[in-house]
């Protein structure tokens, strides 16, 4: 075993040895540290400059991966950002023109209440994208048949 706080108490003979300077590579804090005890030993320099390629490499890797973690993060943010304001205004815009829909319906004499009719698809359009139908949501204002599935889907007829 070897005790590398013991370096600076080894004996004129140890530090001599190839195991001090092995000791002394593994205690090193600096490049400059490591450097110094390669200088007269092959081997060491060898193992320091291996050593120096792999540190690279590692720090390489972490920051591609830091690259990485942080455009998934971003893309994550963007695509929820786009999903929220999508229901938010496929909500408002049903809203709106079923609105409009069903007050000139009304004007004309097509539909049976326009201020129930106006309620009725506003609840609709709320459920819908509570649910994550949005392509529903879509369909029902060109599809009056499907729509009447809706409400009876939805218990709202």
């Amino acid at each position: 075993m070897l005790n590398l706080n013991q370096l600076e108490n080894a004996t004129e003979n140890e530090r001599v040895s190839e195991l001090y300077h092995w000791a002394c590579l593994f205690r090193a804090k600096t490049w400059e540290d490591i450097r110094m005890i390669a200088e007269n030993n092959n081997a060491i320099r060898e193992a320091a400059s291996h050593l120096k390629i792999l540190s690279e490499k590692e720090k390489i890797q972490q920051q591609a991966e830091s690259r990485e973690r942080y455009f998934m993060d971003m893309s994550c943010s963007r695509n929820e950002g786009i999903a929220e304001g999508y229901s938010k205004g496929s909500a408002e815009g049903y809203s709106r023109g079923s609105a409009e829909g069903y007050s000139k319906g009304s004007a004309e004499g097509y539909s049976k209440g326009s201020a129930d009719a106006q309620k009725v698809a506003t609840q609709l359009a709320l459920l819908l994208v509570q649910d994550g139908r949005i392509a529903d949501l879509e369909r029902i204002a060109s599809d009056p048949v499907y729509y009447q599935e809706l409400l009876k889907e939805y218990g709202l007829d």
